[in-house]
This record gives C-alpha cells, structure tokens and sequence, in this order.
C-alpha cells in the first residue's frame, strides 16, 4: 500500500477499498457480516482499477494505439506499452536551456521510479485468466442460495479440479447441467448464452496466440452476464426496503419498550412481583431488535430524491440493448470489414464511456446501485478492446507473415535486452555462436523494421536509414562476440559476408536509381580523386535559429553574422532531397562505424596492430545498446503498441540504463578535452547552462524597465534576444550561443550608447565574462580541428569500401583473364586517384578486405573458393605490399607539414589579448581571428588534398637516379654490419644445430605411437610424417652443400662491398664518368655471378606491373608496417599503449623485413623502368635496362625463395598444430597398455576432454560478457544519482558490489583456457588472418 500510494501514478482515492480491506482482515472476528463487506470492497477496487485504466494514461501513449490511422480505443495502462511510450517520448522531446536543470531531475526521477517497480510476477495473460476465473466464480458463488447444498458443493469440487488440472470438455458440460438446474430463472435463461461459452474460453485449452481472443470474449460476456442479472432483481429500491424494516422495527422497538414499561408501573400499583422469566424474555427480545435495528442502519443510503430510482433502472435497461448488441458484434467480427468494426467498435466504447460518466455524474446518491453496472460496463469494454486488439495483432502478423506472437515478442526483446546474453552451446569442439540466432532471427526483425518505418518515419528516419541501422547493430553485435571469444568462427563470418553483402547492395541499388541504368553494367566503377569541403568543420548551421526570433529580429541577426559565418545552408534546407543525398547522410552516421568494425576484425586499425586484436570498451557496448533501443521502441511503436505491455515490463532493466544514458550525454559534454571537442559542431549543455542565470536576471531588468517605458523598441529587441537564447534546444552547439550572447551585447551596448538612462552594466558585466571564457574555449579547442579534417579525409575514404567491395565480387566477366586485368586496374586507380589525407585508410580497406576473403577461404565458405576470389587475393596481397612501403615517409611528410601550421596557430592564439576585456568582446576582432583560422584549416586542407602519387613522382624525379633515397629509408651505407653477419653465417659450425635438429625429429617420430586414436580425425599420422620426413634430407646431400654454401656466401659478399662502393661514388654530385664505370662494374658483377641479362627484357613496359601484382599471397599479417617504420609524430596517441602490448616476436620481424625488401625490389624496378621511358644523364639505355633486367631476376629469385619459405613454415605450423593440442596431457596422464606395456602420449578419451573445454570457454567468455555488462549499467545507473541518495544509489552499489566479487575469477579462468585454446594452438595472434583459430 505504501509502495502504491507513492509510486502509482493512480490518485490515491483509488487505493481506499484496499485499505479498507486491510482494516477489515485486522478486525476480521469483530465485524458483522465481513464476507460480504469484503465482496464489496473487492467490487470497488475492481472499479476503481477498471477507471484508472482508462482515464489515468498520459496523452503520449496515445500514438502508439495507431493502426492504419486508426485510434483504437484500448484500456492503455493494461495493453499498451506505457514505459516505453515515456522514454521514447522523454527522448524525442526537445529541452531549451531554460530548462535544463529541470529536465534534468525528471530523467533522475524518472530513472528512480523504473528502479523501485517491481518487476511484474506474470505476463498478462496469465494475470487476465487468473483475474476473469476469480471473478466468473464470484458471481456464481454469490447465487448459492439459488442451488442445494449437495448441488453447490458440487460446484465448488469441479471449479477446484478445473484450476488444479485440464478441463475436459465432459466436466465443462457436468458444470453447465448443474448450473442450469438452479431456481434462479433469470440465471437459467443465461447459462447458454453466457455462461457455457464463457466456461469454454476460460477452461479450455488455446493456443498462446488465441489467449486473448478467449479472454476478451470471456470478459465482453461476463460483463454481459453481471449486467443481465443485476437488471433482473426488484423493481424496488434496496435502500428503500432496508428504511421500511428500519420503521417497522423502530415501532416494535417502541411497543415492546412500552409494553415493559406499562407492565412495570402495573405490578407496582397491584403490589405484586412480576415474572422474572417473563421479563427476561422480553428483555432479550428487546436486544436482539436493537441489534437487528443497527445493523440495518448501517445498510441504510440516505437518498434525497428516492425518485431517481425509476431514472436509473430506466437508464441501465436502455442500455441492456447496446450490451446485447456489442456481444453480437464481437461473434460475427471474422467475416466483416476491419475498418467498419473499428468504427462500430469506437462507437461503442464512446457510447459506454458516456454511459459511466452519465452514473458517475447523475447519480452520486446512488453510487452503491450505480457501481455495479458501472463494473459490468468495464468489463465488456475491456473484453471488446481485447477482441479488437487480437483482431489488429492478427493483421499486423499477417503483413509480417508471423503466425505466432510470442516469437515476434521474444524477438524484439532479445534484440533489446542489456546486458546481453549469448550462452548456446554448440553440440561439436567449435564456439557456439549467436550468429546462428541473429541470423534466424534477422528475418523477422527486417519485417518488424519495415513495420516500424510506416509510423516512425518522421522520427527515426526513412526506411533506408531503418534498415542500415540494423544491419549494423546485427555487425556490431557479432563483432563484440568475435573480440570477446578471440576468434570468428564459420557462422559468424557467414552472417558478417551476408550483412557486408546488403550494405554493398543497396549502395549498388542507389547508383542504379540515380543513373537510371537500365540492365546489367559491365563497365567496371571509376575511382576519381575526392575533395573535402572546409565547411562540414568550422561552418556553424544558423538555419535552426529562426523559429525563436521574431521576423524582423531575425533579419538582424542575419545582417550581423553576413561577414561571420557563411549562410549557404540556410538555402540549403530547401533543395530538393534525392536518393544520393539520403545515402550521403547514412554514410556520415553509420559508415564510420561499420568500416571501423570491419578493420578491426579482417584489417588493422593502424597498419601495425594485427587483426583482430581490439577490444570492446564500455563507451562501444552503450552505444551498441543505445542504437538498438532506438529501433525497438520504434518496432514496438509499429506494432501499435498491441498488447505489448508484457514485454514493456520485461524491458525496465533497459528502459533505466536508457534514460541514465540521456541524463548522462547532457553532463558529458563538460568533461570532453580540447583535443576532440569541436566547438563549432558539438554540445555543451552543462557550460551553456551558465548563462541561464545571468540572462535571467538581465530579462528581470529589462522587464523592470519595460513596465516604465512601455513598447520600447531597443528594450523590446533585448527581450527578444533574451527569450531566443533562453529557448535554445540543449542540443545546441556552443558556437551559435556564443554568437548570440555576442549579438545581445551588441543590442545592450548600441541601446546604452544611445540612452545612457538605463543602467545594465551590473547584469551586462557577468555576461560579458562568460563570453571571454567561451571565447579562450573556442580558440582552445583549434587545434583539435586539424585533427578533424584528418578524421574527415579517413571518413571520406571509407565511403570508397562500398564500390571497393562491388569492384572485388562482381561477376560481369566470364574471362578469368579478363577479369584479372579489370580488378588490378581498379585498384591501382583506387590507389593512385588517392590524395595524401585518403592514403592511409585506402590502404586500410585493402588490407581488410584481403582479410575477409582470406578468412572466408580458411573458413571453407562457398563464395570465397573460386578462381576470381583467389584472384582478389593475389592481387589485394601484392597491391598493398607495393604500396605500404610509401606510407612512412607521406606521414612523415604530413606531420612536418602539420607541425609549421601549429606554430602559425599559437602565434595567433598569442596575439589575442585575454586580460583585456574590450578587445575579446569586439566583434571586427573575434571575426578576423576566425578568418585566420579558416585559413590555416583550408591550408592543412589543401596539403592533404594532394594527390598522393604527384607527391611520390615529384619526389622521384628529384632523387633522380637514386633509387635507395625514395625506396630505402634507411641508406645503405648504415647497414654495413651485413657484411660481418654475413662472414659470421658463413662460420664452419652453422649446420651443427640442422644435424641436431634431424637426430631429434627423428627420435621423435620413432617414439610417437598413434594406436587407439581412431577418434582424432583431425590428426593424421600419415600427413604429420610425411610432413617432416619430407623437411629432413640425407647427411650425405647435406655434406655437399657445404662448398656450395661458401662460395654463395662469398659472392653475396664481394656484390655487397661493389654496392657499397658504388653507392658512396654515386652519392658524389661530380665525378659523372667514374659513376658510369661503376655502374658498369656492378652490372658485369651481377651478370657473371648469374643474372640473366636478356631473359626479362622481353616483357613489356606499359603491362610490367601486372605480372608482379598476380603473384602468391601469403601471410597478409607480415605486410604490416613496424613500429619503427613509423615516427613518433605519426603514431596516434592511442596507438603507443596498444604497441606496449605487442609480443616481441623475433620470427615476425624477419618476415615482415623479408617483405618489406622484397617489395623495394619491385619499386626499383618500377623507378628503373621510368628511367628507360626517360633515359637519364649518368646511365645508358642499355645500363637501364639490364638493371631492369637483373632486378627482375632477382625479384624473381626472391619469389621461389618466400614461396619456400612460406610452405616450410605452413608445414611447421601443421605439425605444431597436430602435437601440442595433447603436450600437457602426456605428462599428466598416461595410459598403460598391459598387454604390450606401451605407453600411449595421446589417450582414448582427450576427444571428449577437447569438446568440453571448448564448451567451457564458450560459458566463460558469455559469463564473463554478462558480468562486465551487468556491472556497466550498474555503474551506469548509480553515477546518473547522487551521493546523497538514499535509495537508487545504495542499492545499485550493493549488487555492484556482489558483482564485482566473481568477474577477476571468471576473468581468469576465461584467460587460461584462450591462452591454452588459442594461444599455444595456433590462434588469433597466430593466424594469418589474426582471428580464425
């Protein structure tokens, strides 16, 4: 009760019968007939709960009863989604800042009120059944005296059997043939109209769907039932028959007293005694009426007009028809129109509303005869809006071809629910996935979305929008999973493809609408260079504004910011939207992320970190949930809201991390650094807040002075600056409040220099403060704006991954060749129409999509096992290996570059004088200071939009023939050490550790016994010796590679000093003939040490390229860059405390050497090719082109050896594979075989012991998921109130608290078994695609 009476939003006169209740239960013994006061306490709370139903919804709600235009009158506490209906609304209602602190302490209180609901103990169908049994047993139960005693107890046995088993049809017709043989005759003529068919619908089994057809028509017709009985008592008043009694005992009274009295004074005047026993008879007569008498005064209703009886009954038969006609409505509502029964329907309910208002309002007096009715009238209105509401629910499930609710309830609830748990166990040793159920379960939601998008369209966003986002949330979703298992596995990768596949599609789908094509397009997408416009950064968007300022004030405004900002997107707003600039807005809003989620799981986020090898934060889960919130509610708002309130009560845990995330984005701006705050484009509501005060107090001023000076234009003009600023949406960005604080001034300072009688420097001077500090805030945060074009410029990349992705599966040719050619074409256009700003991401789609189609190959999916996808990956491996070489010295550039503009911006900053007060509040210097920073951005701008490959010739042709100065960053007169490694290598003992080696694999073998593992079908024995067999070659062949090994290692030597030499003279600006015969010299060297001079001179220049481009793809991982590659400068601040955690890996660094030289040697060729094209001053065409021809000889040299290479460790890694899963479990459990005393290194049951530990890992890494979530919202939800609360806050940190305890241990476990499953196995940071364990 005290629960209710403070957190119901019901009036609190709607809880007396409950009290009234309570008070009776604890006078229970002392009061007179406490059945029946109880029956009637129940019947009118049963009333007041039916009125709060109907009359105590907020307006809001009402939006969510629309179905096809329709309003369906619904009782919208019960069956409509109230809370949801409230968050949404508290999240789509626009605050001013006026009413910031306000809105703020509702989204507090609100958030209180969810945590202290108690979560509902049944769905409602469950209550709606439990609630219209008890109440069709109350009224049978209440005509007992109507049946005889052996008949009644009968009817009390099978209602107690009928709720403690399933009815069956026979006790359903036992129950109807005793309730048929009552004397009651208006309860006779009732039994087959209402009662047996309210007797089927109540006991008999149904579907979960038809649970609320039954009860609606059992409700409709219990209604019926109460009002045609109530209608068949006596024509008198009951209130009437209890005063007749009341009189007629009164006079009894008054006899039998006279009567003791008269015998009294007889006696005494005769001088006898009377009869004692006679007067105690009279005596006890005279007490039993007495009490008789009160407890008819009890029952007594005092009526001023006992004539309005006739008016009521009158009344409630007038309306029997209307009753009897809305019980024919609902049996004949399958074959009529749905809009002609919405309409009759509607009418009935106004009629009925009418009918309660009319008993309520006429006759107060009458209200214990009126009620009854008025309950009866309630239920058939439930009943009707139950029968009406599974009519609509059918409807919707037939647009969505759903035929069973609970599913579409349980979908959208899965969808919604934080934290979020995925524990499916898979039946084999792979990681359950809930990948398996989003894809089951994305049907579904892409209809409930195209629901939503018919209601929700002005709000959320078109249909387009609706899709895209949850197309994403799904890829978010599979992405958290994959970085919280550490691996992808077949069906996550699957739904991934299949998502990445609609996101290029409907890009496709766009192109086609807006180029009106016709067919099939063989033509393959051009890439062109891409600019950036200065204005998506620093402009400000002044077009919101007009709606607060009066017409003529406005016009002002503008006249004031003409040399400020610039108004083009005032014209803007009113272009025509076509289908490219929807795409265009999806893009800004969804792209970022889903091309960030996507190099993480196949690329790398910077081009060092290895795929894969990224975590989920908090900020990223919220902002997952925040996403999917949105599209539920709008999925439950396309439902229209229809009985759906099961699954709003489901959802308070999410609707209270919701709105302490709203509270929370309005405080979070505050706290946000320089260094990615803009001022120009982001909120600042807690800052903006400030001014509330001082501009109110202003407005009292003004007002004060209005009241004198009435119709003032100068003080009129500061009153309605006043009221824009005050009205300004929280959302605002600073910079336009700034500007408007700006422009106050300059109305308050014109108006004083004008009329010096009104005194506003006292209110004007803390204005005047807050605008400086607002203003050193906006210079402060310029920097960061360098940082936002650099993030634009990766933005404007990314859009480029939809035609990437097109360009790499489609399937126009049919020539493998052909297509080949195509592709290789694409994407060096992709790479060379590039500016220096797009350089870094582009490289960053190839290497991801290199990854996806490596991860599909590995995962054996279909689409990824033909020739043109093997062809991709060639051409993908070899393009980006190519290219990556150049990024180091263009970020080296960029930042140079970057640093000047810095220095250039301080110095301004410095020229600004902050200690004078006039000088920040002149708006001629505030404008010219922006100007110089729009300069400086568009000059950064500039640098960035080069294009890349002008910056690379450009510094070719000054190098010159120095092809080490462009291709080798580090000369190579550093690396003269070689020659001492190489004479080390060289040494008598290098092949004492291969023979070693040998003797031990070979022992190895010798000892491994394979029997009785039959199970392991992952382990060949075959392929594991004939692995290693094949790497071991005979002493002998190993003795007489000695020589051989020497004179290659002298050669290599004598080649290495004849550069080096060559080098140093080279590097002499005079001297151009000694250079010649140098040159000469190195060449002969080269040719007799066995080069080919002619061999590769054949191949042809324009098409050299393209051979180099269709080679082998290996491990893409070994492409990455070093960090030592990279400057410091050039390194992201986040990107130095991810390296921290980078394993020193001795073997990696060779590779990713071997690479990175072998691909130098590709861009010499490429160097020294041009030189043939243009010969140059110090070498022939004949000297070029033999270089060229040496350096394909060696490129092709350096091929076979990687491809050797690679095998070899491919077979290495095979072998690591099959023997280690089971290293542990030699040492720890051994078998031993009594018939053949043979010990077994793998044992019978390891299989099992394998599945096991995967399932166990698959638990860990759901629980530990779930804790950390659960701890998130608590979190979440205890920092949105303050310290000072004593009731949200201590609770949420006790179970925070009890949380806390169990995530370092499940934390640690999940640890172990990943190090020991994917770490020690070959996994993630293994791979060659960084995920796929």
């Amino acid at each position: 009760m005290k629960h209710s009476l403070t957190f119901s939003t019901r009036p609190p006169q709607n809880f007396i019968p409950h009290q009234k209740i309570l008070w009776t239960l604890d006078a229970w013994m002392s009061v007179d007939a406490v059945n029946a006061k109880i029956a009637s306490y129940v019947l009118e709370m049963w009333f007041w709960w039916h009125s709060s139903l109907w009359n105590h919804c907020p307006a809001f709600s009402e939006n969510f009863g629309k179905v096809d235009g329709y309003h369906t009158p619904l009782p919208n506490m019960l069956v409509q989604p109230v809370r949801t209906a409230s968050v949404v609304h508290s999240l789509r209602r626009t605050c001013a800042i006026k009413d910031y602190s306000v809105h703020c302490l509702k989204l507090k209180a609100a958030s209180c009120n969810l945590w202290q609901s108690s979560l509902p103990g049944m769905d409602l169908s469950s209550f709606l059944l439990s609630v219209t049994r008890s109440l069709f047993q109350q009224i049978i139960y209440a005509h007992r005296k109507a049946f005889d005693a052996d008949k009644f107890a009968a009817i009390e046995s099978i209602f107690c059997s009928l709720h403690k088993n399933v009815a069956m049809q026979d006790d359903i017709q036992c129950l109807v043939s005793i309730l048929g043989s009552s004397n009651h005759q208006k309860l006779n003529s009732l039994v087959s109209l209402f009662i047996e068919p309210v007797l089927k619908e109540l006991y008999l089994h149904c579907s979960s769907t038809e649970v609320y057809l039954n009860m609606g028509h059992a409700c409709l017709k219990i209604g019926a039932l109460r009002f045609s009985l109530l209608l068949s008592y006596d024509d008198s008043d009951p209130a009437m028959k209890y005063s007749f009694k009341h009189s007629q005992l009164e006079e009894r009274i008054s006899s039998l007293e006279l009567e003791i009295k008269v015998r009294q004074e007889c006696d005494y005047l005769a001088g006898q005694l009377s009869s004692i026993e006679a007067d105690k008879k009279r005596a006890d007569a005279l007490e039993r009426l007495e009490i008789e008498r009160r407890r008819i005064q009890k029952k007594m209703v005092f009526r001023c007009n006992p004539l309005k009886f006739n008016a009521l009954r009158k009344e409630c038969g007038e309306f029997l028809k209307p009753a009897r006609k809305v019980v024919g409505l609902v049996e004949n509502i399958e074959g009529m129109d749905l809009h002609q029964v919405l309409e009759q329907a509607s009418n009935w309910q106004a009629t009925a509303t009418s009918f309660i208002d009319r008993l309520s309002d006429e006759y107060k007096e009458y209200i214990d005869l009126a009620q009854p009715f008025q309950v009866a009238v309630y239920e058939m209105k439930l009943g009707l809006s139950l029968v009406l509401s599974f009519t609509l629910l059918k409807k919707v499930l037939n647009t969505i071809k759903e035929d069973n609710m609970d599913r579409v309830m349980e979908s959208i609830y899965s969808f919604m629910r934080f934290p979020r748990v995925h524990a499916f166990i898979s039946s084999s040793h792979s990681i359950g996935s809930p990948a398996n159920f989003w894809d089951r379960e994305m049907g579904i939601l892409e209809k409930l979305i195209m629901l939503s998008s018919d209601v929700t369209t002005e709000k959320m966003g078109s249909m387009l929008q609706l899709k895209t986002g949850l197309y994403q949330n799904i890829v978010v979703r599979v992405a958290h999973f994959v970085a919280d298992a550490q691996r992808i596995d077949d069906a996550s990768f699957k739904i991934l493809d299949k998502m990445f596949h609609e996101f290029a599609n409907m890009w496709m789908n766009m192109k086609v609408q807006v180029k009106c094509k016709e067919g099939d397009d063989a033509q393959q997408y051009k890439f062109r260079p891409r600019a950036l416009e200065i204005k998506s950064i620093v402009d400000v968007d002044f077009s919101t504004l007009d709606q607060f300022f009066p017409k003529d004030s406005f016009s002002e405004w503008q006249e004031f910011l003409s040399e400020e900002e610039s108004l083009e997107k005032l014209e803007a707003s009113n272009e025509h939207e076509n289908v490219q600039d929807e795409w265009n807005l999806i893009q800004e809003t969804i792209m970022k992320n889903m091309i960030c989620i996507h190099n993480q799981l196949f690329g790398s986020t910077n081009l060092v970190l290895y795929a894969g090898t990224f975590h989920v934060d908090d900020a990223d889960r919220l902002h997952s949930f925040t996403n999917s919130y949105t599209l539920g509610a709008g999925m439950i708002e396309g439902l229209g809201g229809l009985l759906t309130s099961s699954l709003d009560g489901k959802l308070i845990p999410e609707h209270l991390l919701r709105l302490c995330l709203e509270h929370g984005s309005k405080l979070v701006s505050s706290q946000k650094s320089s260094a990615n705050y803009n001022f120009y484009k982001d909120s600042n509501a807690p800052m903006m807040a400030k001014m509330v005060k001082l501009v109110a107090n202003l407005q009292l001023k003004i007002c004060s002075l209005l009241s004198e000076w009435e119709d003032h234009p100068g003080l009129q003009k500061i009153m309605d600056t006043i009221q824009m600023l005050l009205a300004i949406p929280v959302e605002t960005p600073l910079a336009k409040v700034l500007l408007g604080l700006q422009f106050l001034l300059n109305r308050a300072r014109a108006l004083q220099e004008n009329e010096s009688k009104f005194p506003l420097s006292d209110q004007l001077e803390p204005i005047s403060a807050l605008v400086c500090s607002w203003q050193k805030m906006e210079f402060d945060s310029w920097p960061a704006l360098l940082q936002e074009v650099q993030e634009q410029y990766d933005i404007n990349a990314g859009k480029l991954w939809f035609p990437l992705f097109s360009v790499l599966h489609h399937s126009h040719s049919a020539d493998i060749a052909k297509y080949e050619e195509s592709t290789i074409e694409s994407l060096e256009d992709f790479i060379r129409t590039s500016s220096i700003g797009e350089f870094r991401a582009r490289l960053q789609l190839l290497f991801a999509l290199h990854g996806q189609i490596t991860a599909g190959k590995c995962l054996e999916v279909q689409n990824y096992l033909s020739p043109r996808q093997e062809k991709n990956l060639q051409v993908l491996y070899n393009v980006f290996g190519y290219y990556i070489q150049f990024l180091p010295r263009i970020l080296e550039d960029i930042e140079a570059n970057r640093k000047g503009i810095e220095m250039e911006l301080k110095e301004i900053l410095k020229l600004f004088h902050w200690e004078r007060t006039e000088i920040c509040l002149s708006v001629e210097n505030s404008k010219r200071t922006r100007q110089k920073l729009r300069k400086l951005i568009l000059k950064y701008t500039d640098l960035l939009q080069q294009p890349v490959m002008l910056i690379l010739d450009r510094e070719t042709q000054q190098k010159g023939p120095k092809i080490h100065s462009l291709q080798f960053p580090r000369a190579l007169k550093d690396n003269k050490h070689t020659i001492s490694d190489l004479a080390q290598f060289c040494e008598k003992d290098r092949s004492i550790w291969l023979a070693d080696w040998r003797k031990k694999v070979t022992d190895t073998l010798q000892n491994l016994h394979f029997k009785n593992t039959s199970g392991l079908s992952f382990l060949d024995n075959k392929d594991v010796t004939s692995i290693t067999r094949q790497s071991l070659t005979s002493h002998s062949s190993h003795l007489s590679c000695d020589e051989q090994w020497n004179v290659l290692c002298w050669t290599a030597e004598k080649i290495f000093k004849t550069a080096m030499d060559c080098d140093d003279l080279w590097n002499d600006t005079g001297k151009g003939v000694g250079k010649k015969r140098a040159l000469s010299e190195l060449l002969k060297l080269l040719e007799t040490s066995g080069l080919h001079k002619h061999k590769f001179e054949i191949m042809k220049i324009s098409n050299s390229s393209n051979w180099l481009f269709v080679q082998p793809s290996y491990n893409a991982q070994h492409l990455l860059l070093t960090p030592s590659r990279l400057s410091g400068e050039a390194l992201d601040v986040s990107t130095y405390s991810e390296l921290q955690c980078l394993p020193d890996d001795y073997v990696d660094t060779i590779w990713k050497s071997a690479n990175e030289f072998y691909f130098k040697s590709v861009a010499s060729v490429q160097l020294l090719q041009r030189i043939c094209l243009k010969p140059h001053g110090d070498i022939t065409y004949d000297q070029a082109s033999r270089a060229v021809s040496f350096l394909n000889h060696l490129i092709v040299i350096q091929q076979s050896q990687r491809a050797a290479a690679y095998d070899f460790s491919k077979q290495l890694k095979c072998l690591r594979e099959c023997t280690y899963a089971f290293g542990n479990s030699y040492f720890k459990c051994t078998v031993i075989d009594e018939r053949t005393n043979s010990e077994y290194s793998i044992v019978q049951n390891q299989r099992v012991l394998f599945q096991c530990m995967w399932k166990q890992k698959q638990l860990f890494d759901g629980l530990t998921t779930l804790l950390a979530e659960e701890s998130l919202l608590l979190r979440t939800v205890e920092s949105t109130h303050l310290k000072s609360c004593q009731t949200v806050r201590p609770a949420a940190n006790h179970v925070l608290q009890f949380i806390e305890k169990f995530i370092p241990v499940t934390q640690k476990s999940k640890e172990s078994l990943d190090n020991y499953l994917l770490g020690q196995l070959g996994g993630p940071a293994k791979s060659s695609t960084g995920i796929i364990g």
